[in-house]
Order: structure tokens, then sequence, then C-alpha cells
């Protein structure tokens, strides 16, 4: 028995390295398929986000797309656009884009516009209300008529009194 486990213990490295020629070789056969697969395009959409002077703007390049293939949505506080573009011609090409933006705090929805230029930029924007200070209001002082005559207020401080000596 002892010869058995000494056999199958000198067989584990010699199967570790066959096992890692595999690997290396399953590793050339991705490769070799890798670069025998279809090409894609990936065009990098510039895109950017800002809010100042009171506007939420986004300004995106979209020159890769025409008009007519860019979509705009909103969608409760979200700011959709996306775009596709196909060519079914000797070479079938297909480009897809889109990016989702959450609209800040202060921006109605109803507002947002969007502008397309001659060169494909395309810029969104949205005025922002200024947002509500809600940690600290002055809270003004009401006058009112006193209806409590001056003999109420009196026995109401007598009775303060006796509460306090007990």
């Amino acid at each position: 028995m002892d010869q058995r486990v000494g056999h199958v213990f000198r067989r584990i490295p010699a199967a570790l390295l066959d096992w890692d020629d595999d690997y290396e070789l399953t590793n050339s056969r991705k490769r070799k398929r890798k670069s025998h697969a279809i090409s894609v395009y990936e065009p990098k959409t510039k895109c950017q986000v800002t809010t100042k002077d009171n506007k939420f703007q986004v300004h995106m390049d979209t020159s890769n797309y025409q008009p007519e293939e860019i979509t705009v949505k909103v969608i409760n506080d979200k700011l959709s656009i996306s775009a596709k573009h196909e060519i079914k011609d000797d070479v079938y090409e297909y480009h897809e884009m889109t990016r989702s933006f959450s609209l800040p705090e202060g921006v109605d929805p109803d507002t947002v516009v969007s502008r397309l230029n001659a060169n494909g930029h395309l810029t969104i924007e949205a005025p922002m209300q200024p947002s509500k200070d809600t940690s600290s209001r002055v809270v003004p002082v009401e006058m009112v008529k006193d209806t409590t005559s001056d003999k109420e207020v009196e026995n109401s401080d007598k009775q303060m009194q006796n509460n306090d000596n007990k």
C-alpha cells in the first residue's frame, strides 16, 4: 500500500505540470479565436455634466450619429440619451450608445431642452431652482388680542407659586 501512495504522490507534480501546459494551450487557443473575431467599434463618446449658474447641463459629442438616430428622454427624474446607427451595405455596421443621468434636486423634468449643432455636439439644459434651506428659518411672532382678564392671569400666577412651594 505504501508503494501505491508514493506512486500517486510522485505523479501529482507531473499532473500539475501537464495541467499547466494545457492551461497555456487553452489560453493560446482563446487568443487565436479573439484575433479572428469580428472587430468591435467602440467610439468613446465624450460627455461632460455640469451644474453651475443655476443650470444643469450635459454636453455630448454625438458626431458619429445622424440627428434622427438620437433620442433624449426624461422619465421621472432620469435623463436618458440613446443613439443607434445601422448601415446595411456590403459591410454591416451597427453602433449603439446609451447614457443615463439622475436629474439633480431642483430640476423640473418638464423644463429639459436639447439642442444639436451642425458639428454633432448635443447640449441638454434645464434650469435649477435654488434649493430651499430647511435647516433654519425665522418664525414670526404674531400679535394676538388678549382674551384673558388680568384676574385670571393673577390666579394662574398664584397657582404656579403654590406648586413651586410644594
